[in-house]
């Protein structure tokens, strides 16, 4: 199946340049910020597309488009009024949905039209399906309870042949309740409370993607999956029937690359069915090579079902032999780098409002020089994954998490409800060679019985993929495949090689550059948005571009976790260079991956590329893809300059390190205080590029904080703080600036240490190394 390549990045620039000299339309006075695509979204068809493209039917209806609609007491029956129209696939809290209202707890959302059943369609299935509806959706046909699904991010189906009537047109009703994961172990992921409007994660309530109506003879697939592995040349298929044993039902299965078949074979249904290549081509972000496949289902000598599908073949390994495991894309290693993406849009909130939008955003990350998409607690269209395969993009595709809960106690069977929504999730999505790894948990979000979910989680999932059990600060020792960072600080710091000798590190969230652009913002704030300090050092407590900064270091123009750096547009490149050039440092040490936080603004979050319109990217795209390439070329060799094993002194007295807050000089410490260590290297040779080392090892479970800051001849090339819940090693690597390498000249030097009194780490190890090309 292949579908069009179409490059709408250049357009887009375009016109967004042009949409700028145009007087500025009329906004909703709840949606401070429109993007390009909202004004295209059709009144009568909106998302026209197939929506499920690795089993694509050539006969189908789209039943998106006006809706009457009606919000009603829970525990009532179907309204006798209905309060006018809804477009679907919008939910009720969007205002591209025409609706825009709250739903609450209390309420009931209700759904009606008609539709006709063609003709041609008579004697087969007739199948109802949505892509999404959150949370409890109960279909009726004319009349008719047809069935029930719970779960709010994973497609599902209703056979409604039994509850056709004779007429022309059928009435079709849907009853949701969106339980907003105020219920105890559902999937919701970062939706708000449902008491309060506005909220920075808005809720999705009712259908919010895709319906359409399919005929399927009987017989026919009503499943299928799809293992591709370039190593074995093999595809393994699974295709999955209703009603029919294997031995009445075969499948005729045809493989094409650019309409050659390379691949063919006949074989029962509901069994596995591998088909081998020769000469097989590997997916890979830079060559996204994907194979057509061709589907008869043959019953009798007769065809009963066609479809279409496609495959990648790639393989994802770890491979423990190198200094930090490394994650391996069939047999090489590739070091991932890409976005968080919230995916959340202004005007229709999970929903993206156009097929170009999704296009856009996945062809604007390719051309700045990602090669990975990391899909934060939520599941997308399927066409969203179609694209992620065709251009070349890994996704790290998170479980959509339950909020979190007070109980102490897990109750088995509430947890199974909530892991049977990840399984669903799991099934629609198997199939496509874009996602490499999957995350169970993120930042303790609901997560529980980890070492039981987890393992639960590898053997649901097949060896294709990769499982990240948490991503942030939960993590279990030797649990899963990864181990997950999350760093938000100005020199992210990496997990030691020795502490993890099976797993690869990767930093699931880092960065987070604050920086509002007036006019793009979703929170609107008066002039002067920045202060006239372009680099902005954050004094004391302030708020500006939708982020807190709290400090009270003067010094410092970066600070971490989620109060991040507050920036212009003017000076984000210079800084982010800087950042890119020292997390490309870290692959040294074995980083196998990075996720920039993130793709876009937020309502409350202005540290995306990108700001939450769409319609500015904050650095150039061009320059943004320079910056990323030094993440991408071999990792440098490197010579020591500097060792830690050296004479140290503290008040002219020698000590021992390490250096903790155990130390006597550091107990000593009144509140604010600082200790200085100093100790003198020779340099043989001023070095062109230079990196300093420091390996620290974290003292508390708990979110504490301590600075350190390194001089060399009284000059500050290094101020960080130390952030860690889990007890464990940690090397941060700084690139010094040409500037600082300018302070290494032939000769002799003094390097100083500062340490205050909050320290919270052991300062184990510090180098300074010169880079060899």
């Amino acid at each position: 199946m292949a579908l069009p390549r179409t490059n709408v990045l250049n357009q887009m620039l375009i016109l967004t340049f042009i949409l700028n000299l145009l007087p500025a339309a009329k906004a909703d006075m709840n949606t401070p910020v429109q993007t390009p695509w909202d004004s295209k979204v059709s009144k009568d068809n909106p998302l026209p597309e197939y929506p499920r493209p690795q089993l694509v039917r050539s006969e189908w209806k789209n039943l998106n488009g006006k809706w009457d609609y009606a919000i009603a007491p829970k525990g009532k029956g179907e309204p006798k009024e209905w309060g006018g129209k809804i477009l679907v696939p919008f939910c009720f809290e969007s205002q591209l949905s025409g609706v825009h209202k709250q739903i609450t707890l209390d309420d009931w959302m209700w759904y009606k039209r008609s539709f006709t059943v063609p003709k041609s369609w008579g004697g087969k299935s007739i199948m109802l399906n949505f892509q999404a509806s959150d949370w409890e959706t109960v279909v009726y046909i004319n009349g008719k309870k047809v069935g029930r699904h719970r779960g709010g991010y994973s497609p599902f189906s209703f056979d409604i042949t039994d509850f056709i009537n004779k007429d022309d047109r059928q009435e079709l009703v849907v009853r949701v309740w969106d339980n907003s994961g105020m219920e105890l172990f559902t999937s919701c992921g970062k939706q708000g409370n449902p008491n309060h409007w506005n909220s920075n994660y808005p809720n999705s309530s009712g259908i919010w993607q895709t319906v359409w109506l399919e005929p399927v003879n009987e017989g026919g697939a009503v499943d299928l999956d799809i293992n591709a592995s370039l190593k074995k040349s093999m595809v393994s298929m699974f295709i999955e029937t209703a009603d029919s044993p294997a031995s009445e039902t075969n499948a005729k299965i045809k493989i094409l690359d650019d309409g050659d078949v390379v691949a063919e074979k006949k074989a029962p249904v509901n069994k596995e069915i591998k088909l081998f290549i020769e000469n097989p081509k590997g997916w890979t972000p830079d060559n996204p090579h994907l194979y057509d496949i061709e589907v008869a289902l043959e019953r009798s000598g007769k065809v009963i079902d066609r479809f279409a599908s496609y495959c990648g073949l790639r393989d994802v390994s770890i491979d423990p032999t190198r200094k930090g495991p490394q994650i391996l894309l069939n047999g090489e290693p590739l070091f991932q780098f890409g976005p968080l993406d919230q995916s959340y849009w202004p005007r229709s909130v999970l929903t993206p409002p156009t097929e170009e939008a999704i296009v856009f955003e996945l062809e604007y990350l390719k051309q700045v020089g990602c090669n990975m998409v990391r899909l934060h607690i939520k599941r997308n269209p399927s066409r969203w994954y179609y694209h992620c395969d065709r251009l070349g993009l890994i996704v790290w595709q998170d479980f959509v998490c339950n909020k979190p809960f007070p109980k102490q106690k897990i109750d088995a069977q509430e947890s199974k409800r909530w892991f049977s929504e990840q399984e669903e999730l799991v099934d629609s999505l198997n199939c496509h060679p874009s996602i490499l790894k999957w995350i169970v948990f993120n930042e303790a979000w609901g997560q529980h019985d980890t070492e039981r979910i987890v393992k639960k989680a590898e053997s649901m999932l097949s060896p294709e993929y990769l499982v990240s059990a948490a991503s942030g600060w939960t993590d279990f020792d030797n649990l899963g495949d990864i181990r997950d960072l999350h760093e938000y600080s100005r020199f992210p710091a990496a997990t030691a090689p020795s502490e993890e000798s099976k797993r690869a590190v990767v930093m699931g969230e880092i960065g987070g550059f604050n920086v509002p652009i007036k006019g793009n913002n979703w929170v609107q704030y008066p002039e002067p948005a920045l202060p006239d300090n372009p680099d902005f050092k954050v004094e004391g407590k302030d708020r500006r571009g939708g982020m807190r900064s709290n400090t009270d270091s003067a010094d410092r123009d970066f600070v971490t976790d989620i109060k991040r750096p507050l920036f212009s547009q003017k000076n984000m490149a210079t800084h982010y260079q800087r950042f890119i050039e020292t997390l490309a440092q870290e692959r040294y040490f074995g980083l196998s991956g990075a996720v920039y936080t993130q793709l876009t603004d937020m309502r409350h979050e202005q540290n995306g590329w990108l700001t939450f319109d769409r319609k500015v990217s904050k650095i150039d795209p061009e320059r943004l893809n320079q910056i990323h390439q030094v993440l991408y070329q071999p990792v440098q060799e490197r010579q020591k300059i500097f060792s830690f094993q050296s004479e140290w002194k503290h008040k002219g007295q020698k000590i021992q390190f390490p250096i903790s807050a155990d130390s006597d000089e550091i107990r000593n410490l009144s509140k604010y205080e600082s200790a200085v260590y100093s100790t003198e290297f020779d340099v043989d040779e001023k070095p062109k590029q230079a990196v300093i080392n420091v390996k620290l090892r974290s003292e508390h479970q708990k979110d504490k904080f301590g600075y350190l800051k390194v001089y060399i001849d009284d000059n500050l090339i290094y101020d960080d703080l130390s952030r860690h819940k889990k007890k464990e090693t940690r090397i941060t690597c700084v690139q010094l600036t040409e500037q600082q390498c300018g302070l290494l000249s032939k000769g002799g030097h003094k390097l100083k240490i500062e340490v205050d009194s909050t320290i919270n780490f052991e300062l184990l190890d510090m180098s300074i190394d010169k880079i060899i090309r």
